[in-house]
C-alpha cells in the first residue's frame, strides 16, 4: 500500500464502467476490494427514472408507453449514449452490434409512423433533431 501512499485523488484503475479512486478501496492481502464507495463514470444504459421522463414528454395519451413516437425516443437516447460510449470504446464490437441493431429498429419504426402518420412523424422529427433521408 506504500506505492500509493502519496497519490491522493487520483483514479487508479476502471472497474466495469466504474472509476475507482484512492479514497475507495482497501487492500485485503493481495486482493484489491472496491466495496466502499463507486462513482459512477456514466452508463450506457437508461435508468427507470429517466426512461419515465422520456416517455412523459413523447406520450401520445395518457397511458401510452409503448407507442412508436415513445419506442421511437427511447431508442434515439439509447443510440445518442451508446455512440458516446463507442467514441471512448473504440473497440468494443459487442456494443457496436446493439448499436447498430437499435439504429435499424429506430428505422423501421420511423418508416412505419411515416406511412402511418405523416403529422406526427413529421412533429417527432423535429423534436428530436433527426435529419431526413
Amino acid at each position: 500500500m506504500s506505492f500509493l501512499a502519496g497519490l491522493t485523488g487520483w483514479v487508479y484503475f476502471v472497474y466495469y464502467g466504474y472509476l475507482i479512486y484512492e479514497d475507495e478501496y482497501w487492500v485485503l492481502g493481495r486482493w484489491l476490494a472496491p466495496f466502499t464507495r463507486i462513482r459512477l463514470k456514466g452508463t450506457i444504459m437508461l435508468t427507470k427514472k429517466e426512461k419515465d421522463k422520456i416517455i412523459e414528454k413523447y406520450k401520445v395519451h395518457e397511458k401510452d408507453t409503448g407507442s412508436a413516437e415513445v419506442q421511437i425516443a427511447i431508442l434515439s437516447e439509447e443510440i445518442k449514449r451508446l455512440t458516446g460510449h463507442l467514441k471512448d470504446h473504440k473497440k468494443d464490437f459487442s456494443s457496436r452490434r446493439g448499436l447498430l441493431r437499435k439504429v435499424g429498429q429506430r428505422r423501421r419504426l420511423l418508416r412505419y409512423l411515416e406511412k402511418e402518420n405523416a403529422k406526427s412523424f413529421e412533429d417527432l422529427s423535429v423534436k428530436l433533431k433527426l435529419k431526413k433521408k
